[in-house]
């Protein structure tokens, strides 16, 4: 069986989460994503269900019996869940927006949420699901193993399209797509290859159930011996992108804070645009002449920011905080700001601070250009990212 840690998320073929729970090995009974414990894919493998020893002697006088009744009302609860699981549990697994459930946001949707889950029970109560009433958490506890199935339902569409007929080929391109979240989904993977019979002479599976007690799908040392070999296969796409980036990046597109010194006015304005559209501004350059202080006009979520540029050698006085302030008044914009390439005088600081005209300097500056050109290098691996995929 497959889990997941309803704290951090993280897959697992253990019942506990050694990122969460550490390596104490014990099972703690989970009701939300506050709490720490692994949910598994299938309600058969709560612990709830697995017989506990109780000694030598209550081994041998309850054991037979005991087994017996848990068998008995495992079998109970699956079978309702799988009647009622639609519409009941995954409709209100949606009224609950299944990615917050559980979360303690506020105290009044604590209490919203504390009485859907009433209402709920006994709604299966009344439809004969009377094991939600008697078994505490057990309703809480099957709504986040419906979200877990929802997650591995979109994996499962997903991972079709990379399994080739041998296990290597099929994670490295896998992993090709999927990146450095193949950290996460790894054991997802395994399991749609155990689960569709895929690479089991690959693939040392193990049984899933045992009279010695819980055994994982695929034990740690081996889970950690595939991980390494899809590190090699991560580790070898990352070398070929950056080849290719080596090969295919313009270095005269690149820029440094000493190429902007060498702009003209003009052209620092017209650098500023890219910059400020490079970040998610709708950016309009205004004319070089009754531009009354503005340069730039950005806007972005709703609101509009004038932009005063200054390429300067010089620091930056006063007069261009007024201007800004000026512009801002006159275009009736919501914020200011200006920028340069040198720094402002204690005077201009000390009034943009007062009116709230926000100041980019040099060293502001120089940590915009390096976003920027992050964006550059981004810009060239997506676009030959897509080449290859087009020559496919």
């Amino acid at each position: 069986m497959i889990y997941v840690c309803s704290k951090c998320r993280k897959y697992t073929f253990e019942e506990t989460c050694r990122q969460c729970d550490g390596e104490r090995g014990e099972y703690i009974r989970v009701t939300s994503p506050d709490e720490t414990s692994c949910v598994p894919l299938h309600p058969r493998f709560y612990p709830d269900f697995r017989y506990s020893s109780q000694g030598f002697l209550g081994d041998l006088l309850h054991k037979r019996k005991e087994t017996a009744r848990l068998q008995s009302d495992m079998g109970s609860v699956l079978e309702k869940y799988e009647r009622f699981r639609t519409p009941y549990f995954v409709n209100l697994l949606h009224i609950l927006r299944a990615r917050s459930f559980g979360a303690r946001d506020t105290e009044q949707s604590d209490v919203l949420r504390g009485e859907r889950l009433r209402l709920f029970k006994l709604v299966l109560d009344d439809l004969g699901f009377d094991e939600l009433v008697r078994y505490e958490e057990l309703a809480e506890r099957l709504l986040l193993t419906t979200q877990f199935s929802f997650e591995y339902a979109a994996f499962s569409q997903q991972i079709e399209a990379h399994i080739k007929d041998t296990l290597d080929p099929s994670l490295a391109h896998w992993i090709e797509e999927r990146g450095a979240a193949f950290r996460r989904e790894l054991p997802l993977f395994l399991y749609y290859a155990w689960e569709n019979e895929r690479f089991a002479s690959e693939i040392p599976f193990q049984a899933t159930e045992s009279s010695e007690g819980f055994v994982p799908l695929v034990s740690r040392s081996d889970l950690e011996a595939i991980e390494r070999r899809c590190e090699e296969y991560f580790l070898r796409n990352k070398v070929v992108r950056f080849r290719g980036l080596l090969e295919n990046f313009d270095p005269a597109r690149y820029l440094t804070i000493y190429r902007i010194d060498g702009m003209s006015g003009h052209e620092f304005e017209h650098f500023l645009a890219s910059l400020f559209s490079s970040v998610g501004f709708d950016v309009e350059e205004t004319r070089q002449t009754q531009d009354q202080g503005a340069d730039l006009f950005a806007r972005r979520f709703g609101r509009s920011l004038v932009i005063q540029a200054k390429r300067y050698s010089e620091n930056v006085g006063n007069a261009a905080v007024q201007q800004a302030i000026s512009a801002m008044q006159h275009f009736s914009c919501d914020g200011a700001m200006v920028v340069t390439n040198s720094y402002f005088t204690g005077s201009a600081k000390e009034l943009a601070d007062s009116v709230g005209v926000r100041l980019v300097d040099r060293d502001a500056l120089r940590d915009m250009l390096e976003d920027y050109n992050q964006t550059l290098i981004e810009g060239v691996e997506a676009a030959r990212t897509d080449t290859q995929d087009a020559e496919m």
